[in-house]
């Protein structure tokens, strides 16, 4: 079954795991685009043609929402999230979709396993409460090992890390810059992080701060650590 109508954060307590790296952009869009909507709010017609198009593709008996919904002349889209539920281990998993239309029939991306924890991690010589998200090709021991190195990393004062595009040079200074303008949240405040595995490699997003560490993983790295580098998606406001 799935409930529609569910706009902005009205679902804050279900939905609060799928919530925590923010708005999704529109699928498609590249990452860090600031996505417009002339409404966020879908005609009754286009929320059922909608919800026909992502029946099939969801598990059955689970009860599940429209959420962030985006209208534009011409197009729109809007994601599907499932009923959370908790594993034995204290994991919270779910589905989600993407969805688009243009001036015609909806379609959606492959379905997303998602799952998320509450966990404290050590960063930086202490522990730091951390709202983890990770893929389903993740187990949570990995998952938490990718998190506190990635976040050890930023915050270690001696750190070097290259960006991941390895056709450009930047200066040796850029890594220093970033984290200087782009600090992650101090005190006791929940960091945002997000794991997903693609092959050998970890990503690593700290979503507070939308820099992403991207980690070998199930291989000897070499002597230095060069095979880590950096990403950074910064929204346009």
């Amino acid at each position: 079954m799935i409930r529609a109508k569910i706009s902005g954060w009205t679902l804050a307590a279900l939905l609060a795991p799928a919530a925590l790296l923010g708005e999704p952009a529109a699928p498609g869009s590249a990452a860090g685009e600031a996505v417009k909507c002339e409404s966020r709010v879908l005609q009754h017609e286009d929320e059922q043609s909608l919800i026909t198009s992502a029946k099939a593709m969801l598990p059955r008996d689970i009860e599940s929402f429209v959420t962030h919904p985006c209208r534009n002349p011409g197009s729109a889209h809007a994601g599907i999230v499932t009923a959370h539920f908790k594993t034995h281990g204290g994991v919270m998993q779910w589905w989600e979709l993407a969805c688009r239309r243009g001036s015609a029939a909806w379609t959606c991306d492959s379905l997303q396993s998602k799952q998320f924890i509450d966990a404290r991690l050590l960063v930086g010589g202490r522990l730091r409460r951390v709202a983890l998200t990770f893929d389903k090709d993740t187990a949570l021991d990995r998952a938490q090992q990718l998190s506190s190195q990635a976040l050890t990393i930023y915050t270690d004062p001696a750190s070097r890390l290259p960006w991941c595009a390895r056709e450009e040079e930047p200066l040796d200074s850029d890594w220093q810059v970033l984290r200087q303008r782009h600090p992650l949240p101090a005190g006791n405040k929940t960091l945002l992080v997000n794991v997903a595995l693609d092959g050998n490699t970890g990503s690593v997003t700290l979503a507070d701060i939308q820099v992403e560490i991207q980690i070998p993983v199930d291989r000897k790295e070499p002597a230095g650590g060069a095979a880590k580098c950096w990403n950074v998606w910064i929204v346009a406001s």
